[in-house]
């Protein structure tokens, strides 16, 4: 039997004896728990969201004015901008004069095609 289960089982018990200030007290200790529940919750998302942020940021190469990583065998450009401000991976957009843009923060970089991009 879990927690939740055994605390039912509690608030049954305290209900047949007629004790109104204890019930109220069991209601409270259910409530708190489940949002100790939903904070638990929360921060285990949190904390995976991290792990995957700083998992993609050890991949990451700094090159030719961008953060570089690779996908399905390509390097694929972001924007140093949006990736050191808000860890956001924005993909550049490819211009075929060597330069590229960040449709986000309109960021422009001089990005050599020889170099895998």
């Amino acid at each position: 039997m879990g927690w939740y289960e055994d605390s039912k089982s509690v608030l049954e018990f305290i209900q047949k004896s007629d004790n109104i200030d204890l019930v109220k007290k069991m209601l409270d200790i259910q409530k708190q728990s489940m949002d100790l529940l939903e904070e638990n919750r929360k921060l285990k998302e949190n904390v995976k969201e991290l792990e995957g942020k700083l998992k993609f940021k050890g991949k990451l190469i700094h090159r030719n004015n961008a953060y570089w990583f690779e996908e399905a065998g390509r390097q694929v450009p972001i924007c140093t901008g949006c990736w050191d401000a808000n860890s956001h991976q924005i993909r550049l957009k490819d211009f075929e004069n060597g330069f590229a843009e960040c449709p986000i923060c309109k960021n422009t970089f001089e990005i050599a095609p020889s170099k895998g991009y």
